[in-house]
């Protein structure tokens, strides 16, 4: 994908990655890919919604590659109901010889409802730069029928303490 400043300074890659099906319940990632963090999608055919929230926003903030994506190694572990997804990154700020650990565990606790709890370390580089540091996500959809219905909180060392978010749509 190209990002949207391409066109005026050159070819810029946004996303570049491999996905591979190491086992059956097994998928190991690599290279330039979405923040796997947050209840909302980077890609508008992700998302339920025309826009983005505020907390996504805030996630993207502290991602220095375009897009809110990262840039490591990823590997997905499908456990039954649900998935462990552990990541190692380049640092999100893409700070010299720091590194990004993100652990994300979600699945479907009860019948239509998921829950994932995400959380990645940050180095705190610069206080200027607004740095979140260490920060987590815990966010809920309940789904039925056409309805949704979901609830987010996001938690970080810096910048903001706590942000809530709730939403609903309906799929016509």
């Amino acid at each position: 994908f190209l990002s949207p400043g391409a066109a005026a300074s050159g070819a810029e890659i946004e996303q570049a990655y491999f996905a591979w099906k190491a086992r059956e319940n097994v998928t190991v990632l690599g290279g330039v890919f979405n923040n796997p963090i947050g209840l909302e999608a980077e890609d508008s055919r992700d998302l339920k919604t025309i826009t983005h929230g505020q907390l996504y926003n805030i996630l993207d903030s502290q991602t220095a590659l375009d897009g809110d994506n990262v840039a490591g190694v990823a590997a997905a572990v499908g456990l039954g109901p649900v998935s462990v997804t552990v990541g190692l990154l380049n640092d999100l700020r893409q700070v010299d010889e720091e590194s990004s650990i993100a652990l994300i565990v979600g699945g479907e606790v009860v019948k239509n409802l998921n829950v994932e709890l995400g959380y990645v370390t940050q180095k705190l580089d610069n206080p200027a730069t607004l740095d979140a540091g260490n920060a987590y996500d815990l966010n809920a959809t309940y789904a039925m029928g056409g309805l949704s219905v979901n609830a987010e909180i996001l938690g970080a060392a810096e910048v903001v303490s706590m942000g809530y978010g709730v939403g609903a749509s309906y799929d016509l």
